[in-house]
């Protein structure tokens, strides 16, 4: 695999996160789940086969929003991997922006789960630590389509929103993304929470991008 199979990999999820954008999902309540409502009802079940298709089967049925498990990195994991990312670190390492941090940068949260870096000369993972003083011109690398990008306020250092970069305005100093269980824009444009659309800022205080992952052509299958 080589880096331009990996740039095309990347827009393959990201086509995979605007049609799932454009099934006009909302995070269900547990109480509409529990009486049967239609819509709520079909909102869960594409939010169960994000969980399957991210190798998650403990959270399906979905429980409902604040209710069942932070499903963001599922819809991440999910969109990569009809984009080809080998399955195998999908579960294991995306569940989490620990988890996430810790795939990135070649390391193991558990001694059940190796992680190792490739042979010298091959290309590898890209990381990006970002923190307040950030900005688009002092990024260690261009973002570009089906990046992984993190959100959160600085605590924990790791972020504590899992995205999917849709693009990036240089001169905004955003990125644009798509994202499951998140507050942004619907298909409608009005706000909700769910599978959105959003701008998140590079630098500055409060709640914005912290970190920037890119895989591997060699995590690809």
């Amino acid at each position: 695999m080589t880096d331009a199979d990996l740039a095309a990999a990347g827009m393959a999820a990201v086509v995979e996160g605007v049609r799932l954008f454009y099934l006009d999902v909302q995070d269900p309540s547990s109480l509409a789940l529990a009486r049967g409502d239609l819509e709520a009802t079909r909102w869960r079940s594409v939010i169960d086969q994000i969980h399957k298709d991210a190798g998650w089967g403990s959270e399906t049925p979905y429980r409902g929003n604040r209710v069942g498990r932070e499903w963001c990195g599922f819809f991440v994991a999910a969109c990569w991997r009809t984009a080809g990312i080998d399955p195998k670190w999908l579960a294991t390492y995306w569940a989490s922006t620990y988890r996430l941090g810790r795939w990135g940068s070649y390391q193991t949260f558990d001694d059940h789960h190796p992680n190792p870096p490739p042979a010298a000369g091959v290309q590898r993972r890209l990381m990006a630590k970002l923190d307040p003083s950030s900005s688009a011109k002092t990024l260690p690398f261009v973002p570009r389509e089906g990046d992984i990008v993190v959100i959160g306020d600085g605590s924990p250092p790791d972020g504590d929103h899992i995205t999917l970069c849709v693009g990036f305005d240089p001169a905004k100093g955003i990125i644009r993304t798509v994202e499951g269980n998140g507050i942004g824009n619907g298909p409608d444009g009005k706000r909700r929470e769910g599978i959105v659309m959003g701008e998140r800022k590079i630098g500055g205080q409060g709640y914005c991008v912290r970190r920037i992952y890119r895989p591997a052509p060699g995590d690809l299958t």
